[in-house]
């Protein structure tokens, strides 16, 4: 768990991290303080690919929830037909799960 400035607490669920073709597949949960957005979501969880080598990934899905730690029912779901490919900037939260999930992997 990282948390940041604003509160956010991100969780990597290590049961869910896999390599497919040289590229890593993880769940991630940001936590939120407040409600993120005008519909009050207080959590989501993420299901992303990514590259070790370019940290470029795509997210595969976004799930909404009413409250902290993925609970209170499900707010929606997002997932993409044809997910956009980019690129996490260095010192970002996503560029840190990547890390992570490589440096489990030796993938670094």
């Amino acid at each position: 768990m990282d948390i940041y400035d604003d509160g956010t607490e991100v969780f990597l669920d290590v049961e869910q991290m896999r390599v497919y073709r040289g590229l890593v597949y993880f769940t991630y949960l940001n936590n939120n303080l407040k409600p993120n957005d005008e519909l009050g979501t207080l959590s989501e969880t993420g299901y992303v690919e990514g590259n070790c080598a370019t940290l470029g990934y795509r997210l595969l899905s976004t799930t909404f929830y009413k409250q902290q730690m993925a609970r209170g029912g499900e707010r929606g779901t997002f997932t993409p037909e044809n997910p956009e490919l980019k690129y996490a900037a260095i010192n970002s939260i996503i560029a840190g799960l990547i890390g992570v999930v490589c440096g489990r992997y030796n993938l670094n």
